[in-house]
């Protein structure tokens, strides 16, 4: 007989795990878990401390992102307010969070 392969689901995993998220609609945590992944990411491949998100931590970025100095002070500023717990977060911030920090990542 022939045995088919199993099929790869993670995406549609990740696609029901994002749903939850959205339907729950605590966009406060998700911008969070973006900032805090997406620090990661600064520290893996870029070498850079994140411990401080001050005016030393932005030139770096900008020098080794070749971004903007405008989109990395709007990352800061949205980063910031995803680790502020009495912020008021919105699903526009969360969009515009996660257009900004993917657009430094590429």
């Amino acid at each position: 007989p022939i045995i088919e392969p199993l099929k790869n689901k993670s995406a549609e995993f990740v696609k029901s795990i994002g749903n939850l998220y959205l339907q729950e609609g605590d966009f406060h945590d998700m911008m969070s878990k973006k900032s805090q992944y997406f620090l990661h990411r600064v520290r893996m491949h870029y070498q850079i401390d994140t411990q401080h998100l001050d005016d030393d931590f932005a030139k770096k970025l900008q020098l080794k992102s070749e971004e903007s100095e405008e989109l990395i002070q709007e990352a800061i500023s949205l980063i910031k307010k995803s680790t502020d717990p009495y912020a008021s977060v919105t699903k526009e911030d969360l969009i515009r969070l996660n257009q900004v920090l993917d657009y430094i990542l590429n």
